[in-house]
C-alpha cells in the first residue's frame, strides 16, 4: 500500500488508506511528541486530515500525544474538530516511576508498525 502512495501525501489519500486498513483491523495511530510539530503547514495538514477522517466516518483512533494545557492548545488549526476530539489528562510522571505503557506487557497486543520498530 506504501508503494502506492504519492509524493505528497494529501488528508484525503491518509483517509482512503485508514479507511481501507480499518476494514480489516483495528487500527490505531500514534503521534508522539505532536506538541514539536513545527507550525505552519504540517499542523495545518494534521488538522484537516483529522477532520477528514471524522467527516467521513472512518473507525481509526488517532492518538495525539503531546505536552499542553488543553487539546486546543494541540490542535488550534480546525476548532471544528473539536467535536472528533477527546482530551485524556495525564498527570506528569515521575524520573523515578516510567510509566505504565513503558512497562505494559508488549506481548498482550500485536502491534504493526512502519517503518518496522527493531527488538529491543
Amino acid at each position: 500500500m506504501i508503494e502506492t502512495m504519492p509524493r505528497e501525501i494529501a488528508p484525503d489519500d491518509v483517509r482512503r488508506t485508514l479507511d481501507a486498513l480499518t476494514r480489516r483491523n483495528m487500527t490505531v495511530v500514534i503521534f508522539d511528541d505532536f506538541d514539536r510539530l513545527p507550525c505552519g503547514n504540517t499542523t495545518v495538514l494534521m488538522a484537516d486530515t483529522i477532520k477528514t477522517l471524522s467527516n467521513h466516518g472512518v473507525d481509526a483512533t488517532i492518538l495525539l500525544i503531546g505536552v499542553a494545557d488543553s487539546v486546543d492548545h494541540l490542535v488550534q488549526e480546525h476548532h471544528s474538530i473539536d467535536r472528533a476530539l477527546v482530551q485524556v489528562h495525564l498527570p506528569g510522571k515521575s524520573a523515578t516511576r516510567p510509566s505504565r505503557a513503558a512497562t505494559a506487557p508488549a506481548a498482550a497486543v500485536r502491534i504493526d508498525a512502519w517503518p518496522p520498530i527493531p527488538a529491543p
